[in-house]
């Protein structure tokens, strides 16, 4: 651990301690519990009665009776109530496995923003160092009559503006951790001081995605964002079943015993409801209507996917071409500092000539990573898209459902 956590080790504490991934592990408890109360009949309701008769007049003065109450439901009432309950404990599932992914996002973005930031940090260091060795020297110029005074305040002008990108990067590392904390259910200072490790992400172009082509099919069944709008449908469809059925009424059927002043008497009482005002064709048209919105929704949602999966695709290659540009021009700035090195050792440059020089590619380096960072957060959104890892620690997204069930 000396070197830091990788992304494997963050992503097992988080699942370990997720605030959001416990909410929907409950979730999906309720939903389970849900099946069992669909499954149950409805109990019996047992109703009693008394009355006393004060002039008897010899009678036995009491009347005692005893009723029970059955609910006789429509057939398939109850079938239709347990598809419901298993359709929306499928949709909790599904929840649970898309939180599960956006943990493992959330966990590597928050990551990968820290360790960016705290190596812009270190190189906004030495940018600063270069600005002070050149304001240094602009001075001792500008006091030896070989500089003049615009030169000593530009010169601190830039050191500045590179301090204040210093303190703006700080900040930066300290948002990302604190975002890490919270993904991972922890207070920022338990993780403060905590090394991150995360090799080579400046380096995109090891990343094993080139040329990738996304199967759009696999990737729109990867979604729970797609079963939960087929699943709605099929809700849909089941509500619409149980109100139709609801237009011939459950039966109540009610067996008594009375012990009437002496008399026994057995009873047997039948209700319904009478469909005399309406035929419930109110809520058999509000479930025709909820299921043409369950059918548009999902063409919403897949529309929205496509659009997703299309702009991960064109997204990913540009980034990795805009990193590769900024990679030759560092490299190009970084060979004419080298020039002006070796002119100055031979005598042809001057010391602020060289530090202008190095100060130009440290800029250039920064740019590179400021363009490698953009390629991984575009590589990111492509896993996204296909909702399965192209790079880094392998990840069972059915095993770790499984896991987070129990």
């Amino acid at each position: 651990m000396a070197n830091g956590w990788d992304r494997a080790q963050w992503f097992a504490l988080a699942q370990a301690g997720s605030p959001a991934l416990a909410e929907m592990r409950a979730r999906l408890s309720l939903a389970k519990a849900g099946v069992v109360t669909a499954g149950q009949r409805p109990n019996p309701t047992l109703n009693l009665s008394g009355e006393y008769l004060a002039a008897a007049a010899g009678m036995p003065a009491w009347l005692l009776g005893v009723a029970v109450d059955f609910l006789l439901q429509a057939s398939g009432t109850r079938d239709r109530a347990q598809a419901i309950a298993w359709l929306q404990t499928d949709i909790a599932s599904a929840a649970l496995g898309d939180q599960l992914w956006q943990l493992r996002m959330s966990t590597q973005n928050a990551l990968l923003e820290a360790v960016a930031a705290a190596d812009e940090a270190q190189l906004l260091k030495r940018i600063i160092e270069l600005h002070r060795q050149l304001l240094d020297v602009e001075r001792r110029r500008c006091a030896a009559g070989a500089g003049t005074s615009t030169d000593v305040l530009r010169a601190e002008a830039e050191l500045s503006a590179a301090v204040q990108r210093r303190q703006q990067a700080d900040q930066r590392v300290l948002a990302a951790r604190q975002r890490l904390a919270t993904t991972i259910g922890l207070p920022l200072a338990a993780i403060a001081d905590a090394p991150l490790q995360w090799p080579d992400w400046d380096r995109p172009d090891r990343l094993a995605a080139d040329g990738v082509r996304l199967d759009r099919e696999a990737a729109l069944l990867e979604r729970p964002q797609l079963l939960q709008a087929l699943r709605e449908i099929d809700i849909a469809e089941l509500v619409l079943q149980t109100e139709v059925a609801r237009r011939w009424p459950d039966l109540r059927l009610s067996p008594g015993y009375t012990w009437d002043h002496g008399e026994r008497k057995l009873q047997l009482g039948v209700g319904l409801s009478l469909p005399m005002f309406n035929r419930n064709e109110g809520p058999i048209a509000e479930a025709l209507a909820q299921r043409e919105l369950a059918a548009r929704h999902l063409e919403t949602v897949e529309a929205g996917l496509y659009a997703q999966i299309d702009s991960a695709e064109r997204a990913w290659p540009a980034a990795r071409e805009r990193w590769q540009a900024a990679l030759a021009d560092r490299q190009r700035l970084a060979r004419l500092a080298e020039v002006e090195r070796r002119r100055l050792a031979e005598g042809e440059s001057d010391r602020p000539a060289l530090l202008s020089a190095e100060i130009t590619a440290a800029e250039a380096e920064l740019l590179q990573q400021g363009a490698a960072l953009d390629a991984q957060r575009d590589f990111a959104a492509l896993e996204d898209a296909c909702r399965t890892p192209l790079a880094g620690p392998p990840f069972d997204a059915r095993a770790a459902l499984a896991a987070a069930s129990r």
